[in-house]
């Protein structure tokens, strides 16, 4: 659900109106393939990622290469399993309620929430592995650690950026959509 859309909401709402039903189910229809189309990307990029470091260590067949896969593994897997748990029932809204649909949109940003707690400790994990590789790097080119380096600065920082700005803008979703959940006279909130 975009800011548009929840604002939208909160406006419909507060008019009493409760909005159009087909106005209502076309906007849940477009969170549903939003969160559908998002969560495939993530389980396709993660297999391609994970896949793909091992396709890459086989064919150049270096040690470091394959310590880098290990650790990507190591990583990896349990943060497919976890997207795949902390996805379980949210996949669909259709002919749900205005009320029913504020619930999944609330529990959703709630999930994405808790998605991106584990998010910062992979984020830590993975950058103290590519330290512990870093370090241990015996031979290549001349200032490559420090080239390796100096990139995980720049990815780290970037990713903290955007996982900054997720959270924030999940956090301000939450909020608004408990009001409206309040509003609607839910006491499961």
């Amino acid at each position: 659900m975009s800011d548009d859309e929840l604002r939208e909401w909160q406006a419909q709402w507060h008019d009493h109106a409760h909005g159009d039903a087909a106005r209502t189910h076309a906007r849940a229809m477009r969170e549903n393939r939003r969160h559908r189309a998002l969560a495939i990307a993530e389980y396709t990029m993660l297999i391609a990622l994970l896949l793909g470091s091992l396709v890459f260590a086989a064919w150049r067949d270096e040690v470091a290469l394959w310590w880098g896969t290990t650790a990507i593994w190591i990583l990896g897997v349990p943060a497919l399993v976890f997207a795949w748990w902390n996805r379980r029932g949210l996949w669909g809204s259709v002919g749900a309620s205005v009320r029913e649909h504020l619930a999944l949109s609330l529990q959703r940003s709630r999930r994405g929430l808790r998605a991106l707690r584990v998010g910062y400790v992979l984020l830590a994990a993975s950058t103290l592995a590519v330290l512990a590789i870093a370090l241990v790097l015996e031979d290549g080119a001349p200032g490559a650690r420090m080239s390796m380096l100096g990139v995980l600065v720049i990815v780290v920082i970037a990713h903290l950026a955007v996982m900054l700005a997720m959270q924030v803008r999940l956090r301000r979703r939450v909020r608004v959509l408990e009001s409206l959940m309040r509003e609607a006279g839910d006491a499961a909130v």
